[in-house]
C-alpha cells in the first residue's frame, strides 16, 4: 500500500486516502481530526505558518501595550489581530483585536499621564 491510499475497513478495499465513502460497498470512512498529511513539504509549510502567526501575535501584543502610551500604534495592533484570524487562529486575533481597543480607549484617556505621574 503506497502512501496516498487506505483501506476499508468494511470491505477491504484499496482506496484514495482522502475518501469520505468506500467506491465499492458505500461504507463511511473514518477522518483523522488533523487532516492528513501528504508529505514534508506541507508539514513544513504548516511549521512556516505557524511562525508567521506568532510573529503576528508577539507584534501585535507589543503594540497594543506601547498604545497605552501612543495610541495611534493600537493600529498596527488591529492589523495583526486581523491577520492572525486569518490564519485561522480565531481566537487569538479576537483577544488581541479587543485588548488593543480597550489599551487604545485607554491611551487616549490619559494611561500615561496616570502612569508616569505615580512615580
Amino acid at each position: 500500500m503506497d502512501q496516498g491510499t487506505k483501506i476499508c475497513p468494511n470491505c477491504g478495499t484499496k482506496m484514495a486516502i482522502d475518501a469520505e465513502i468506500c467506491p465499492k460497498c458505500g461504507a463511511m470512512q473514518a477522518q483523522p481530526m488533523g487532516g492528513y498529511t501528504t508529505g514534508p513539504t506541507q508539514i513544513q509549510s504548516q511549521v512556516q505558518s505557524r511562525k508567521k502567526t506568532g510573529m503576528f501575535l508577539l507584534w501585535g501584543w507589543l503594540s497594543a501595550v506601547v498604545s497605552l502610551f501612543i495610541p495611534i500604534v493600537g493600529i498596527v495592533s488591529i492589523v495583526l489581530g486581523s491577520l492572525t484570524i486569518k490564519s485561522k487562529r480565531v481566537a487569538a486575533g479576537v483577544v488581541l483585536i479587543v485588548a488593543a481597543v480597550i489599551f487604545i480607549f485607554w491611551g487616549m484617556t490619559g494611561f500615561a499621564q496616570g502612569f508616569f505621574g505615580a512615580m
